[in-house]
């Protein structure tokens, strides 16, 4: 069976508000806000600065779209149409990441877990993969934990308690 990826909702308001999450927006409404006061001073009135700011909002748009929007979409619509039901965990790992900052490599480990369960109105199992931080102690192979999933699409699932 193909193991396919959790469709993670915001949690709640909070996460918005977590480093560097609250840096997106700030820094999306400064670059839009210089693109006029590019004109305005003939020295840096270039092509290559104007391409440079356009990149820049270009890229802090797209992110606030994949980092905020969407997962507050996949929020609003699970809890419009929630189904509680039962997983059982097939298994737990960590999983190792390399993160580049400035001239240092940083080794980080991301915990996940392969869970199974049956959507509503569905007679065959959905297998997926979710990153879970705190709630990885907690998980244990071969036991059933609640979750909520959207009916409308069951990769949209948040753990109870996460």
């Amino acid at each position: 069976m193909k193991v396919q990826k959790r469709l993670r909702p915001l949690m709640g308001i909070k996460e918005i508000f977590r480093m560097p999450t609250v840096i997106l927006l700030p820094a999306f409404i400064l670059t839009c806000g210089l693109f006029p006061f590019v004109y305005f001073v003939p020295e840096l009135n270039t092509l290559r600065t104007t391409l440079s700011l356009g990149f820049a909002t270009c890229a802090f748009g797209l992110l606030i779209v994949f980092v905020i929007v969407i997962p507050a979409v996949y929020a609003t619509i699970l809890s419009n149409n929630n189904i509680t039901t039962e997983a059982t965990i097939l298994e737990k790992g960590k999983r190792p990441r390399t993160l580049l900052m400035s001239n240092t490599q940083m080794n980080v480990e991301d915990e996940y877990v392969i869970f199974e369960f049956t959507p509503q109105g569905s007679s065959s199992p959905i297998r997926l993969d979710a990153e879970v931080g705190k709630l990885y102690s907690k998980l244990k192979e071969g036991k059933q934990v609640k979750i909520m999933s959207a009916s409308s699409n069951p990769r949209i699932v948040k753990f109870i308690g996460e």
